[in-house]
């Protein structure tokens, strides 16, 4: 109705996959062409979504340490299991260091946490992920705070460019149901610990336990509960997922295409954040743009 069309084509990345997938719940005979890239699994709990996605980050960060070791200016050196310890050695010193920026502000693991993940949406960025690592180890926390910036979207004079961070927690709270207490917030910390043992801690504290925590004492109850989607009678729904995606694990897209009765899954073999809009390559674009111009819909296809 808002568009004025009959039928909704719908193109969603991440968290949009969300929003398309009840869509076609609710009204799947209004489903035009809908793309739903960089899935997430609507049959998780949210504890399950948060372990499932910092492992996802912990295999991108192992991916980020083979590049990293084979290039200029890298402070860890190989193998990867060496690199691995000498990384899990700096952030684990981050807290004693208390290491200042020029502003005045202090590292904290939270906010490590946060410049950790930022490069790893994008491949692209790993140069500049070394070189903050480098000064990092060097005791400079500037580019780390830089990093988190950037994630939140935080101007130098300390204002925002938007309300998205409170946006997050807010649809995070109403859209799945979170620990009663801090025993259950620090029981998922735990298993978030055990499934990314070098980034998993830093990863958590600046995002499951600031949703947890926050969600336990939101005045306004959920409205979705864990379940599958399945979108009966709509027409074809392409689900995008790439093989080591951080945010938004390969996992999630495959159970998506399964659930949904006419899903079909195009995986891309790669590192990065959703693929459609990053660089895609043809085999996997082409039939993307074919299928959103003409309703053609390809066959499920890895490439």
């Amino acid at each position: 109705a808002v568009v004025g069309d009959e039928k909704l084509n719908y193109l969603g990345f991440s968290y949009g996959t969300v929003f398309g997938g009840q869509y076609a719940e609710l009204f799947p005979q209004n489903v035009g062409r809908m793309v739903l890239d960089g899935a997430t699994d609507p049959t998780l709990s949210q504890s399950e979504v948060f372990v499932t996605q910092m492992a996802g980050f912990e295999g991108a960060f192992r991916a980020f340490l083979a590049y990293c070791i084979k290039a200029d200016g890298c402070p860890f050196t190989g193998p990867i299991e060496n690199a691995a310890a000498q990384a899990s050695a700096l952030f684990a010193g981050i807290e004693e260091r208390r290491l200042v920026a020029a502003d005045g502000r202090t590292l904290t693991p939270g906010t490590l946490g946060t410049a950790i993940a930022y490069p790893l949406y994008d491949e692209g960025s790993w140069n500049a992920f070394i070189e903050m690592l480098a000064a990092l180890a060097a005791g400079d926390a500037n580019l780390a705070f830089e990093f988190a910036d950037g994630y939140n979207g935080r101007s130098p004079d300390g204002t925002y460019e938007s309300n998205a961070t409170v946006v997050y927690t807010a649809a995070l709270c109403v859209d799945g149901v979170y620990s009663s207490d801090l025993a259950g917030t620090k029981a998922t910390l735990a298993a978030i610990e055990a499934a990314a043992p070098i980034t998993g801690k830093y990863l958590a504290y600046s995002d499951w336990v600031v949703v947890d925590t926050a969600c336990q004492v939101w005045p306004a109850d959920p409205v979705l509960e864990p379940g599958p989607v399945t979108g009966v009678g709509a027409g074809p729904i392409l689900v995008l997922g790439t093989t080591n995606d951080p945010a938004t694990p390969y996992a999630w897209s495959v159970a998506l295409a399964d659930q949904l009765e006419s899903g079909v899954l195009l995986t891309y073999r790669g590192d990065g954040h959703t693929v459609y809009r990053n660089g895609a390559p043809d085999c996997l674009r082409l039939p993307v743009d074919r299928y959103l111009i003409t309703a053609q819909a390809p066959p499920s296809r890895t490439c």
